[in-house]
């Protein structure tokens, strides 16, 4: 057996280091090694390792980050996932009472470009954490849309697509529509719309189309040029698609519009038919509410405080025709007897 010298210890504890590294990158349960009077020993510590809360881009220089407790970070770089950028991360402060941490790039992130921040945190006890947390660019010019028409309703001739659902939007003032998105109660968060990056300009209407028919040309116009699009239902105004061929938008439902770089409900819809006594889905009911506490919707989170969808049809839309009145209401929505896509709701005729 060989002796146990000074010399051996340090090896046997570079050996051990090595893994510990293994284990806390591997398994997340850190190992230390330390030396005693008695030569070393394997200290294991808290097996917690710190975790992160949430974190935000506020701007196109600052990302916030919460961790469950006190950290250190190491090895903080910022790249973009195109691999055409990286850099080490700029200032790093910490905020300890509240366990969170403010980073301040060295360059200011592109709007919409897709990046990835990744570094270290340790905690207390030595516990590792790696971690890569993908951001897009920070859109510091938000448009101001609004949601303005719905079509609930699809129809279909010989199992060709004649008329698709649809949501409209008001752009009330010019911006990018980077970082915002389209969710519906009865889809869920995991088939919201992501817009496009993409300048627009006040007074413009945006036609989203939750179905892509087979006759005509189904292209989304993001730039100057509005008249791409020839499918049905497509007009001068900017036209956006959805491959899709399944049902997306209920009759009874509540539709949100999310600006995902401040993770704020910027305006919202909530419709059913008058044989509804509750949503029907989790779904429904935590945007209903995410959207009253928001102060995106008038009134109350509940089917008592939608608008009417009795009467919808295929050619009979919901419309908005009140813009200035924010939040909306189940008074700024109506069902009509012809929807006008991609145009004004101003000469459009109350159904009900």
């Amino acid at each position: 057996m060989a002796k146990l010298t000074k010399a051996n210890i340090f090896r046997l504890c570079g050996v051990i280091f090595f893994m510990t590294l293994t284990v806390v990158f591997t398994a997340g349960v850190p190992v230390s090694c330390r030396l005693s009077d008695d030569g070393f020993e394997i200290v294991k510590e808290d097996s917690s390792s710190p975790k992160i809360l949430s974190y935000i881009a506020e701007s196109n220089l600052v990302i916030n980050i919460l961790y469950s407790e006190k950290i250190n970070l190491r090895n903080v770089k910022i790249r973009s996932l195109d691999g055409m950028y990286e850099e080490e991360a700029g200032l790093i402060e910490y905020e300890n009472e509240e366990n969170r941490v403010k980073i301040t790039l060295k360059e200011p992130t592109e709007v919409g470009i897709n990046y990835a921040l990744n570094g270290m945190a340790k905690d207390v006890h030595g516990n590792l954490l790696q971690f890569s947390l993908p951001f897009t660019g920070f859109n510091d010019n938000p448009v101001n849309m609004v949601l303005s028409e719905i079509r609930t309703k699809h129809t279909s001739t010989a199992g060709v697509l004649k008329k698709a659902e649809y949501i409209e939007l008001y752009v009330a003032e010019g911006g990018n529509t980077a970082g915002f998105e389209l969710i519906c109660g009865s889809d869920g968060e995991n088939k919201k719309y992501v817009f496009p990056v993409m300048d627009v300009k006040k007074g413009e209407y945006i036609v989203v189309h939750f179905r892509t028919p087979s006759e005509g040309l189904c292209i989304d116009e993001t730039g100057e040029d509005l008249s791409l699009s020839t499918a049905e239902a497509s007009s001068e105004s900017r036209d956006l698609w959805i491959e899709n061929t399944e049902t997306r938008i209920s009759d009874s439902d509540v539709i949100v519009l999310r600006n995902a770089c401040k993770d704020e409900i910027t305006d919202a819809v909530l419709f059913c038919s008058g044989d509804k006594t509750s949503w029907y889905s989790k779904e429904q009911k935590s945007l209903s509410q995410e959207a009253f506490d928001g102060e995106a919707w008038a009134g109350g989170s509940g089917v008592e405080w939608a608008c009417s969808s009795d009467g919808v049809t295929s050619n009979r839309t919901l419309c908005r025709f009140d813009f200035e009145t924010v939040p909306a209401g189940k008074d700024s929505w109506h069902v009509v007897t012809m929807g006008t896509p991609g145009c004004s709701n101003e000469n459009c005729v109350i159904y009900n």
